[in-house]
């Protein structure tokens, strides 16, 4: 209706268990909406986007199942994913993938509504997003950004990035690190 969008929102609520994960049934408008709706419920949770190479790994690996099974909502990355979802039941389920969501919220939060912080990729690419964001988002408000080592770090940088982070102040914090060390 004119510039406004209506969706159902179902809150999130049903879920399909894949090999093992828990993945939210719903659609990226929903799910961004949801999230926009509720960041101050959401803060200190984490939300995962995983494939079907994630749930694979997942099936493998339990403690990184409950890793994704922690998360405050597990999307469907991958249409195998779906495609599953739907043999299960859920012919609404659709493919929430990483890339499309952060788009999405990006989108809906030009108006300042939430903040951003990025964590994670190359120096390069994390100044480049720096200054592409804005000129594709204007009005996106971006908190910090962090390339941490391409090595593990040491419990002091962690705490350091973690009180980084926290001083941010950021609404959202982005990690970019790959599966499964995210």
């Amino acid at each position: 209706i004119g510039d406004y969008q209506a969706i159902h929102l179902s809150a999130l609520n049903e879920k399909c268990r894949v090999l093992g994960v828990d993945f939210r049934v719903t659609n990226i408008d929903e799910a961004v909406m949801y999230v926009l709706s509720h960041h101050e419920k959401l803060k200190g949770k984490y939300i995962c986007f995983s494939n079907s190479h994630t749930a694979v790994l997942s099936r493998e690996n339990k403690d990184y199942q409950d890793v994704q099974n922690g998360a405050a909502y597990v999307f469907a990355d991958g249409m195998p994913v779906v495609w599953q979802q739907k043999k299960n039941g859920f012919a609404m389920a659709e493919r929430v993938a990483g890339p499309d969501f952060m788009e999405t919220m990006f989108r809906a939060s030009m108006n300042g509504s939430v903040t951003h912080y990025f964590y994670g990729s190359t120096p390069e690419n994390i100044e480049q997003l720096g200054v592409k964001l804005p000129e594709s988002y204007p009005g996106i408000i971006i908190k910090g950004m962090y390339s941490p080592p391409f090595r593990p770090v040491t419990k002091e940088e962690d705490e350091e990035d973690i009180k980084r982070i926290n001083e941010s102040g950021a609404d959202i914090v982005w990690v970019g690190l790959g599966a499964p060390k995210q």
